[in-house]
């Protein structure tokens, strides 16, 4: 895996852990199993999926600046 795919999966497991959490517990409350939803931010795109009552967050799309 590259360094890249490290840091992109590093973010990935941040923004689990957050969603999973407390603070973030009300977004995948609000989710039905199964569902997904879409978080976007400057160049960053994240997929969210409920599944078995937790978040699994998948980066879609990330772009560095230049």
């Amino acid at each position: 895996m590259s360094l890249r795919e490290q840091n992109l999966q590093k973010i990935a497991e941040n923004y689990s852990k957050y969603l999973n959490g407390p603070l973030g517990r009300a977004v995948i409350d609000d989710l039905d199993e199964g569902e997904t939803c879409m978080i976007r931010s400057e160049g960053k795109t994240f997929k969210i999926t409920k599944t078995g009552g937790v978040a699994k967050v998948r980066i879609l799309r990330y772009e560095t600046e230049k």
